[in-house]
């Protein structure tokens, strides 16, 4: 089963190498969650690790930089562990299939923007994620 996020990028991609000799990469991205609040009725976000296996993704790496925002189509992985103060927590993953790079709101003030785009093995209609 595959989920949409609407996510802004929180940390630069970052290579990594696999057990397995494979490369992939690495990116951190918070979203904020529907319906559910903070005690005193701030949003709640979730962070997310974000991971690129496919090499069709090295183009839009580049432009993957802190405070871009974008959907993310992939498949999520909810993984528990122990944080460092020996507490349970939970790390949400998402394995990237589908990315699309959206402007900002106020694009004359921001430094970061960048036109929407999408990479994918198939073509896409501007600004859509599904077929």
């Amino acid at each position: 089963m595959h989920t949409i996020l609407h996510a802004r990028v929180t940390r630069a991609v970052e290579e990594r190498t696999g057990k397995s000799g494979k490369v992939f990469w690495k990116l951190g991205m918070v979203t904020q969650s529907v319906g559910k609040k903070n005690p005193d009725g701030t949003p709640y976000y979730h962070w997310v690790n974000g991971y690129i296996f496919s090499e069709r993704w090295v183009k839009v790496i580049p432009y993957l930089k802190k405070g871009v925002h974008c959907f993310v189509l992939g498949q999520l992985k909810i993984s528990p562990y122990l944080n460092r103060e020996g507490q349970a927590a939970v790390e949400i993953g998402i394995f990237i299939d589908r990315i699309e790079l959206m402007p900002s709101s106020n694009p004359t003030d921001d430094k970061n923007f960048v036109e929407p785009v999408s990479y994918t093995h198939l073509t896409l209609p501007t600004n859509s994620l599904v077929e």
